[in-house]
């Protein structure tokens, strides 16, 4: 599969938890991915330097509406990389019954993740011995669970297709 051809099949399977995806297409999507927010970031952070440069003191009117296109450009970036972070969720899914492994390790990790962030706002409220503590086991798993799901990703297709059936 080429990388054209996954950007395509990343967006037509963009609900379907079903199947499997070969490492090419997983791989080449999560690269566009990675492409798509690199530019939309570039993009923001060279738009926001050249209204840094103008200064940002003087009220006058190109200086509003330079930042009012700061302000369009990076809702745009956000609605890009959320549109496109769903496929790529959805991708990881069908990677990991390719590998012979369930979609539920996201949901572990995602757990995790919202854990870790709630547990985040909590240090910074009320700075407690034990919720660092609990932040930090926290972090440490969640860092495991990434690193056992990329080692999962990474894997050839399995022998045995569980999942093929839905293919």
């Amino acid at each position: 599969m080429r990388f054209g051809e996954a950007i395509g099949a990343g967006y037509r399977n963009f609900f379907r938890l079903r199947g499997t995806a070969t490492r090419p297409e997983y791989w080449f999507f999560a690269l566009y991915y990675f492409l798509l927010f690199a530019v939309a970031l570039v993009g923001i952070i060279f738009v926001a330097t050249q209204a840094r440069a103008m200064g940002a003191n003087p009220p006058n009117i190109p200086f509003i509406c330079l930042g009012l296109f700061i302000i369009s450009l990076a809702c745009l970036a956000l609605l890009v990389s959320f549109v496109t972070l769903i496929p790529l969720i959805t991708a990881q899914v069908r990677r990991l019954h390719d590998a012979g492994r369930s979609g539920r390790w996201l949901v572990l990790e995602f757990i995790l993740e919202l854990l870790n962030a709630l547990y985040d706002r909590i240090d910074k409220i009320d700075h407690v011995a034990s919720v660092v503590i609990v932040h930090g086991i926290l972090a440490f798993a969640q860092l495991g669970i990434s690193l056992v799901i990329l080692f999962f990703l990474v894997q050839p297709s399995a022998e045995s297709r569980d999942y093929a059936e839905y293919r």
